[in-house]
């Protein structure tokens, strides 16, 4: 027989961070855990400065958890006379030292780039949000933060993806049905609004131009009509993985 690499037992042996880190993303994935607080959510500073205001959140990171618990406030580094530059707010997870948020700066330029996440055994890094310095300022304003946390390449969530399609699948009563045909999927939900059940389908396909899509079709609470009530468009990076939708 060939023995596979499993845990956990009570056999004595110890088990490290690492040991049950590995088996934890696969529960969760990494990213921001939706509902959590207040998601990390990132707000300028009253009265405008170069402070940015972090709300308190939940996140998953390679397996180890998270948890911000009190708002914090970080200061921006000061801009660059003659170009712009983009910076991010950055969760940061090290093997040894634990978790901390911090402002990764970005290099000034002409065509400015958001900085590089560390990614190695040792330290993994998701990015909450980019803040674009522009040359000269000493305010930022919150026309200035753009969030990351859908872009899966970057940060993502930390939950099933079934959860990211429809929320309403977590809720209780329900029934749902999750069929697999190849890439695409149906998941068929079952709830109620008030004494009336409403049966909603979830689709992922593709059209003819390979361009794929989200479809939500729900019955109206007589049961009688089916409604398309959204369609949400799959975005695909150039190796072909999903980093998050949108509407157009």
């Amino acid at each position: 027989m060939t023995q596979l690499d499993s845990r956990f037992y009570d056999d004595g042996r110890e088990y490290t961070a690492r040991d049950w880190g590995q088996v934890f993303q696969y529960l969760a994935g990494d990213g921001v855990m939706p509902g959590e607080g207040l998601e990390f959510q990132i707000t300028q500073n009253n009265p405008l400065s170069m402070v940015v205001h972090i709300d308190t959140g939940v996140c998953f990171i390679e397996g180890r958890y998270g948890r911000l618990e009190e708002p914090t406030n970080k200061t921006v580094a000061d801009s660059n006379e003659s170009f712009d530059r983009i910076d991010r707010v950055i969760i940061r997870m090290d093997q040894i030292n634990g978790m901390d948020i911090y402002i990764k700066r970005g290099n000034a330029s002409s065509v400015p780039s958001p900085p590089d996440l560390m990614r190695s055994e040792a330290i993994y890094e998701i990015s909450i949000a980019q803040i674009y310095v522009s040359a000269g300022v000493n305010i930022i304003e919150q026309k200035d933060i753009t969030y990351e946390k859908n872009n899966y390449e970057v940060c993502g969530h930390a939950l099933p993806f079934s959860y990211l399609i429809n929320k309403r699948i977590m809720q209780e009563p329900r029934r749902e049905e999750f069929i697999r045909n190849g890439e695409n999927y149906i998941i068929r939900i079952e709830n109620y609004v008030g004494d009336k059940r409403i049966y909603e389908e979830v689709y992922n396909r593709s059209d003819n131009n390979n361009i794929s899509y989200i479809d939500r079709n729900a019955y109206d609470p007589t049961g009688e009509h089916l409604v398309l009530t959204s369609r949400e468009y799959v975005n695909r990076n150039s190796n072909g993985y999903i980093t998050g939708t949108s509407n157009s």
